[in-house]
């Protein structure tokens, strides 16, 4: 509590090591509301040259453009409610430890389903859309634009930072 009102009375932030997933890791610590927020940082080591990884010049006529912009339009949401945003890989995480627990065999995986609305190939996708990411959004939100969720694992990923309370 004393580092959150401190920091912001200085208005700074701090740098700070942390240890995570067996690798000592660097972060930033800013005070967010009645929180302090930790924001991982790269060493230099982790940060690639984006000179490597650029793509080379594509021809996009306004069709295309005009095109996403309808399927952008066509996937956004206000919110990201409903049982497709529900946290099935710990539901089911709880279910084997809880079959554990008891000494009963695990329940055996569902075999995955297409998502509701999707049309096309055998991955979902409309005919004649390729994947460009890895990482493709099941909807856009509005005012919400750094949530997405990962199309190949089913989780939701945020840039914000995570949390711990002050109070």
């Amino acid at each position: 509590m004393v580092l959150c009102h401190a920091l912001e009375r200085a208005s700074r932030v701090a740098v700070a090591r942390y240890a995570w997933h067996g690798r000592e890791r660097l972060g930033l610590l800013r005070v967010r509301g009645d929180v302090i927020a930790l924001h991982g940082l790269l060493w230099p080591d982790e940060i690639r040259d984006p000179a490597a990884v650029v793509r080379p010049p594509v021809q996009l006529d306004e069709d295309e453009i005009d095109e996403a912009m309808a399927l952008i339009e066509a996937m956004t949401r206000d919110d990201l409610t409903g049982p497709e945003f529900a946290d099935r890989y710990t539901e089911a995480l709880h279910a084997v430890v809880e079959a554990k627990q008891e000494d009963r065999k695990p329940p055996q995986a569902p075999e995955p389903t297409a998502r509701p609305g999707a049309a096309g190939g055998p991955d979902g996708r409309a005919a004649g859309v390729r994947r460009t990411c890895r990482w493709l959004p099941v909807c856009f939100v509005r005012g919400a634009s750094t949530t997405s969720r990962c199309s190949c694992r089913g989780s939701l990923w945020h840039s914000s930072a995570a949390t711990a309370g002050c109070g």
